[in-house]
């Protein structure tokens, strides 16, 4: 399998909140999303209910 990089344009503080979270489960931030992008392959919507709250 050959592999290609994504590049995601993120707010700076998110994505380092992110890196420590997946960082304390054990996994790193590219392990995290291909997991997430697998999921959503495999079951053909986003594995989440997303919300809105309104500010």
């Amino acid at each position: 399998m050959s592999k290609q990089r994504l590049v995601l344009m993120v707010d700076d503080d998110l994505k380092k909140e992110f890196k420590r979270t997946v960082e304390d489960m054990g996994l790193t931030s590219t392990a995290a999303v291909t997991l997430f992008m697998q999921q959503v392959v495999n079951q053909k919507r986003i594995p989440f209910n997303p919300t809105y709250t309104k500010k």
